[in-house]
């Protein structure tokens, strides 16, 4: 039995004040429970026996991309051979990418390292969407390759995305919204709801009477739901990359896919600056708990 001796937050609070500078191979994690750091052979143990892995990030933060391929690296050197969701990516990019998977299997298709970079970033149309620094993405598709991971997309398409956010649920068919928001559910999505009005208006820098709000909400739940819902069609273990708000195990993905699948094990990591407020669970009963399972030292990265 684990006695709390201290508020778990502030004893993560002082490991990153008092942290150095990410150098070489050190990366510090910590258990958000008891605020115990945790050593990479822990963390090992905490991933081999999830089911499902939600790694967060900022996005184009490229400490944060090499801590996920490092721990997606940890699993494949385990044996594993998890399937990687990408918040980036909606169904036509995962099947573009398949195409280009095809094409440079074959023996006439040979290519430069710097022409197999150029292919992936176009099969992926990664700047034509407007995603962040592929620079630093791009380490991860490469290992998904050289491991040959199943590369899948979590997110919806674009276009219905746009109209998510302009008129709201009844924008997302019928098939898929009875999946995404259950009648079931609707009182705990509402409750959700309300705890991402202050998170979308933060994030978004957002008046409080700002009209936006409302559109942001729905179409982060959407997302978040949407998901959920594809990692729980998947078999076997599961990786999701993702921006950090939506690993988050209160109002997120997490939340969304224990309702599909109360038995899935889920095991949450994110990263957190030192001079970072550290987030609280906005709707939990334990408002001290902080929203995550695991969080890594993370450090500014330039742009």
């Amino acid at each position: 039995m684990i006695h709390r001796l201290a508020n778990p937050i502030i004893l993560i609070l002082i490991w990153l004040l008092c942290a150095h500078p990410l150098s070489g191979a050190e990366i510090d994690y910590f258990d958000t429970v008891t605020g115990a750091r945790i050593s990479e052979s822990e963390l090992m143990n905490r991933l081999r026996d999830a089911d499902t892995v939600l790694i967060g990030e900022l996005h184009g933060n490229v400490q944060h991309h090499r801590v996920q391929a490092r721990i997606i690296q940890m699993l494949v050197d385990a044996g594993a051979e998890p399937d990687l969701y990408f918040e980036m990516l909606s169904e036509r990019q995962e099947k573009r990418y398949e195409i280009y998977r095809n094409m440079v299997k074959q023996p006439v298709a040979f290519l430069t390292l710097e022409d197999h970079d150029r292919a992936r970033e176009e099969a992926l149309e990664w700047s034509a969407r407007g995603w962040h620094r592929w620079d630093a993405y791009a380490p991860l598709f490469e290992m998904a390759d050289r491991a040959e991971l199943a590369v899948l997309h979590a997110d919806l398409p674009d276009p219905l995305m746009r109209n998510v956010s302009l008129y709201g649920s009844m924008a997302i068919p019928r098939s898929l919204r009875d999946q995404l928001f259950p009648l079931g559910r609707v009182g705990e999505l509402e409750s959700i709801s309300q705890c991402l009005l202050p998170l979308m208006r933060n994030s978004h820098q957002l008046d409080e009477g700002s009209s936006a709000i409302g559109g942001l909400v729905i179409a982060q739940l959407a997302r978040d739901a949407y998901m959920a819902l594809r990692l729980s069609q998947g078999r076997g273990q599961r990786v999701l990359v993702a921006g950090r708000e939506h690993v988050r195990t209160d109002v997120g993905v997490p939340r969304h896919l224990k309702g599909l699948d109360p038995k899935l094990r889920i095991l949450t990591i994110a990263p957190m600056e030192a001079n970072t407020k550290i987030p609280e669970h906005d709707c939990a009963d334990d408002a001290m708990q902080v929203p995550y399972d695991i969080l890594w030292e993370s450090f500014h990265s330039p742009p």
